[in-house]
């Protein structure tokens, strides 16, 4: 859009070895995204000298090419995928910064995870690490908001599944008529997405900058480091994370750490959305079954959020809580099954299956 540059899904993928069951490997589907094996990656890329590039990974070398142009290289370790971009510096900034566990883990969070999960302090430490913001220009105001919610992802998410595994996360927000390139997760790099518009009240009231903020870094875990097969069981990755997107959000709104969101029951809304729905929707379903994309969106998304919080209901909330982190951390760097999901749930919950 104009000079601003989103690439991804801009190399071939290599399909995925399943052992006896061979080479798998499909088409491109609209509604779901890719299903690809872990790998090392050195990317170079070559831009105007000026420009703003973020990418998966971290910088490890700029080169000179001559005087109008650099050249960037990133090196990303255990990743199933590799995106970037690049715009000029007068339609974006980056905002290079820390997550610091001390100052950003909030402690009625960590008093909340040690009862949920039955974990010492010690188990739920957390490391620094690095965050990178490219943000539009016209949004430089929205900053703080930005970076807050990135922590707060970083925070939650890493104190009920683990520490993020890799040193920087860096976050997009698509400047205005990119935002289609928005609320979209590659490892280590995540875009958003805001406006103008919301530094201001009633707009600011809005809790779609941190949505789609734990959202996305949420897939980190659930589809980053858990690489489920996203053509043939998109609820793995889309609903749990879903799910747990609706268990940070809920933390944030009961302990008042975004002061501007006005807020409603999460769960509520989930359930009087999908109400609403008369067509019968099946959840466990490849991606290309479903009637259409709204379908797919509904049961994979909302539906499969809302059948785990019913699960939580049958097992208990400490259970669920355990079952999901036991889950991440069997199966971390692998490519988890429904099954495998279901089985760790019914270990843990004490329903043997």
């Amino acid at each position: 859009v104009e000079d601003f540059h989103l690439v991804g899904q801009w190399f071939p993928k290599i399909a995925v070895f399943e052992g006896e069951a061979g080479w798998n490997s499909h088409q491109f589907h609209a509604s779901s995204e890719f299903y690809a094996d872990f790998g090392d990656y050195r990317v170079a890329m070559t831009v105007p000298s000026d420009w703003v590039v973020g990418a998966t990974g971290i910088e490890v070398e700029t080169l000179p090419a001559d005087g109008e142009r650099r050249t960037v290289v990133h090196r990303a370790e255990r990743v199933h995928d590799f995106a970037w971009c690049a715009a000029p510096p007068d339609l974006m900034e980056a905002v290079e910064t820390d997550f610091e566990p001390g100052r950003d883990v909030p402690m009625p969070w960590l008093e909340k995870a040690r009862a949920r999960l039955g974990l010492g302090a010690a188990d739920l430490e957390l490391p620094p690490m690095r965050i990178r913001l490219l943000v539009p220009v016209a949004q430089k105001r929205l900053v703080p908001r930005m970076l807050r919610a990135a922590r707060l992802s970083v925070a939650w998410f890493g104190l009920h599944y683990g520490a993020y595994p890799y040193p920087q996360v860096t976050v997009v927000s698509t400047p205005p008529g990119a935002e289609e390139a928005g609320g979209m997760e590659y490892p280590t790099f995540i875009t958003t997405g805001a406006e103008r518009l919301d530094e201001f009240a009633p707009f600011s009231w809005s809790n779609d900058i941190e949505v789609v903020t734990v959202h996305e870094f949420g897939h980190q875990y659930f589809q980053g480091r858990l690489a489920s097969n996203e053509f043939e069981e998109p609820w793995l990755d889309e609903g749990v994370n879903s799910y747990a997107e609706i268990l940070c959000m809920s933390d944030i709104a009961d302990d008042n750490l975004v002061p501007e969101m006005r807020t409603f029951s999460s769960w509520g809304g989930e359930r009087a959305f999908l109400a609403t729905q008369t067509v019968p929707l099946t959840i466990a379903r490849i991606a290309w079954e479903h009637r259409n994309r709204f379908m797919y969106f509904l049961a994979s998304y909302g539906k499969t959020a809302v059948a785990l919080r019913n699960v939580e209901g049958l097992i208990g909330s400490g259970a669920m809580a355990r079952g999901l982190r036991t889950y991440f951390e069997r199966f971390a760097f692998q490519h988890p099954g429904g099954r495998d999901l279901v089985a760790v749930l019914s270990e843990v919950g004490g329903f043997p299956v």
